[in-house]
C-alpha cells in the first residue's frame, strides 16, 4: 500500500511539473510570435542525425536579417522523412536584433515541444489523480452505505453447482 501511495504521488507530481512546462513553453512561444519579424528563407541543407534506432533530418535556413545579413541557422525540430526539402522556400520567424532566434514558421517547429510536453504531462497527471480519486470514490460509496444502509441479516439453505448455460 506504500508503494502505492508513492507511486500516485510521483506520477501526479512528474505530471504537474510537465503540465508547468508546456505552459512555460506555450507562454514563451506565445511572446516570441507577439514581437517576432517574419522574412523569406530557403532550405540550404538537411543535417541527418542517427540516434541509437532512428535518424532524423534537421532543415538548415539561409534567410536575410532586417539589415540585409545572410543569416543561417539549423531548425531544433526535425523529422523522419523530412519535413522540407533542399531548396524548398520558408517563411523564417525572428525577434528583431536577434536573427539567432531564427524559427521555421510551422506548427512543429513553434507548437511541437509544449504539444508533446502537455500531452505527457496531462497522462501522467490523470493516472496519478485517478490514482487518488478512485479509492476516495470507492471509500466514499461504502461509507455512505455504512451510514444510510440498512443491516440484512440472512443466512444459506444449501450451496450448488450452477450447470446450465
Amino acid at each position: 500500500m506504500k508503494k502505492f501511495n508513492t507511486l500516485r504521488v510521483i506520477f501526479t507530481l512528474i505530471g504537474l511539473g510537465m503540465l508547468a512546462g508546456a505552459f512555460f513553453s506555450f507562454q514563451s512561444t506565445s511572446t516570441f510570435l507577439e514581437t517576432a519579424t517574419a522574412k523569406p528563407g530557403v532550405v540550404t541543407d538537411l543535417i541527418y542525425s542517427r540516434s541509437s534506432d532512428s535518424g532524423t533530418y534537421y532543415p538548415v535556413v539561409r534567410f536575410e536579417d532586417e539589415q540585409g545579413r545572410s543569416v543561417e541557422f539549423q531548425s531544433s525540430s526535425g523529422s523522419n522523412p523530412a519535413s522540407y526539402a533542399r531548396g524548398e522556400s520558408v517563411r523564417v520567424l525572428f525577434t528583431p536584433g536577434e536573427p539567432e532566434s531564427a524559427r521555421i514558421d510551422g506548427f512543429f517547429s513553434l507548437w511541437g515541444i509544449a504539444l508533446i510536453v502537455g500531452g505527457i504531462g496531462a497522462v501522467f497527471f490523470l493516472v496519478g489523480a485517478g490514482m487518488f480519486v478512485v479509492p476516495a470514490l470507492r471509500n466514499g460509496k461504502a461509507e455512505t452505505l455504512v451510514q444510510s444502509g440498512q443491516l440484512v441479516q440472512g443466512g444459506y439453505q444449501r450451496v450448488g453447482q450452477n450447470t446450465g448455460r
